[in-house]
């Protein structure tokens, strides 16, 4: 796998003990790539390069890192975004934009090393997909469409970015296919959701977003801690 990552900070020191790192671990893992790095927001979203993983800070002038994002996910949906900043407020902020990982400055190679390989198992599980039986056949379904799976009316349901879908087969079969997948997570029974389309929650609930179209699903008391666990450690170790 060839990777093509992206490094924007407005701190020169920052940037460069960024760069340097990562491209030490690539080597140190013998991961084919290339790291680029800008000190301006403007300059990378002028980059032509469909980068897999970006590294942005958040406080950086006119463009901040979460308005980075958002510029960048509108052309690139498929990109990891991982922020690295100085404070932890802005964590709200980052569900918005779908980001991989939050973490604080500075960074460490052990957090920086388990970051990458993350992403890498990231980009091969977007190449997954799951089979299930409809009024029309059987259909693939690639699991980054997924948004959340669900039962209703003893009818299994996949709501995906491109509409829902009714299947024949039972929602435990469609979420062992699913179970390989550490982005999915069950909020409560017959409701599975992918982190990936969190914009925030609370111990009542949740918000998931796909452009536009926004959707609040309860989570109940049993399942919350649980939840919260693997979410924070999904997004990047916060507890």
């Amino acid at each position: 796998m060839k990777l093509a990552i992206a490094i924007c900070d407005d701190d020169t020191i920052a940037l460069n003990e960024e760069t340097n790192l990562i491209n030490k671990i690539l080597n140190e893992k013998n991961i084919e790539g290339i790291v680029e790095k800008f000190k301006l927001p403007e300059n990378l979203l002028a980059s032509p390069v469909q980068y897999d993983i970006i590294f942005l800070d958040i406080e950086m002038g006119e463009l901040n890192g979460i308005e980075t994002a958002k510029k960048i996910k509108r052309k690139n949906k498929n990109c990891l975004v991982i922020f690295i900043t100085n404070y932890w407020s802005y964590l709200d902020n980052a569900f918005a934009v779908q980001a991989f990982r939050y973490w604080k400055k500075p960074l460490d190679k052990e957090q920086l090393q388990d970051g990458i390989n993350a992403a890498i198992n990231e980009i091969n599980k977007m190449k997954q997909v799951i089979f299930v039986n409809t009024q029309g056949g059987v259909i693939e379904i690639p699991v980054k469409n997924i948004i959340y799976v669900y039962i209703l009316n003893a009818i299994t349901r996949v709501v995906t970015i491109k509409g829902e879908i009714a299947t024949y087969d039972t929602y435990r079969f469609v979420q062992e296919q699913l179970s390989s997948v550490d982005f999915f997570s069950e909020l409560r029974r017959g409701y599975y959701v992918n982190f990936t389309y969190i914009q925030n929650y609370t111990q009542d609930g949740i918000i998931l977003k796909y452009q536009e179209k926004e959707s609040t699903l309860k989570i109940s008391r049993r399942k919350f801690k649980g939840f919260y666990k693997e979410f924070n450690t999904w997004l990047g170790g916060k507890q």
